[in-house]
């Protein structure tokens, strides 16, 4: 019987209960692909379940709630800011002009 038994490892990373935890929906900047995720706070890449890329972002951080927000031409609303340069989309890489 115990030729059949599959050991398990222990896992690479675990979520901590001690930790606080972020949890909502995430989109990947890659391919668009949207889920829920949960990641403890501070994370920035997500793993993406369909690209397996490290490429997700949590969506609605700091999204105004009338709807109304910037929208680059590829639709990603994601942006990164950098100083003395400007806004660039996070998907296509696209500088952002026309504030």
């Amino acid at each position: 019987m115990t030729d059949r038994v599959i050991p398990f490892k222990k896992p690479d990373r675990q979520f901590r209960n001690d930790i606080p935890h972020l949890s909502g929906t995430a989109q990947c900047v890659s391919c668009s692909r949207r889920w829920e995720a949960v990641a403890p706070v501070g994370t920035v890449e997500l793993e993406c379940p369909a690209c397996n890329l490290n490429t997700g972002r949590f969506r609605n951080l700091c999204e105004p709630s009338d709807g109304e927000w910037w929208r680059c031409n590829c639709g990603c609303t994601l942006f990164c800011v950098v100083k003395d340069a400007g806004y660039m989309c996070s998907r296509c890489g696209e500088w952002q002009r026309g504030f």
